[in-house]
């Protein structure tokens, strides 16, 4: 089988506490737990001068709804039940930007932005 490291890298980012930089945290910190993966891909390369907010409206409602109702969910449950589980954000974003002003609210971890969609094989 393939290790967390070997799937996701050695390094995964979390936001601080007070939501105004990423701390680097070793992927071996999921070890034993239950990961579920978060994968979202935004296309916005026509952001030009708009912010993110503005182009998400047409298709935000959704994905607000759903992201809004996990971090919910996430931030609720048991300390018990968070040393169990983890959600991991896996960025799709063509660019930086987009990362940062989507993470910077996610209480959970990430991969770091890369550039590219890194290629994920569940075996």
């Amino acid at each position: 089988g393939m290790t967390l490291d070997e799937l996701l890298g050695q390094e995964l980012v979390q936001n601080n506490e007070s939501h105004d930089g990423l701390s680097q945290i070793p992927t071996s910190q999921l070890d034993g737990k239950i990961i579920a993966l978060y994968f979202l891909s935004l296309d916005t390369s026509y952001l030009e001068n708009r912010s993110l907010q503005t182009v998400l409206e047409p298709i935000g409602i959704y994905l607000a709804k759903f992201h809004t109702k996990l971090a919910e969910i996430f931030n609720e449950v048991s300390d018990e039940i968070k040393s169990k589980m983890d959600i991991v954000f896996v960025s799709c974003n063509e660019n930086q930007q987009a990362f940062n002003e989507y993470f910077h609210k996610m209480s959970w971890k990430a991969l770091p932005y890369s550039g590219t969609c890194r290629s994920i094989h569940i075996v």
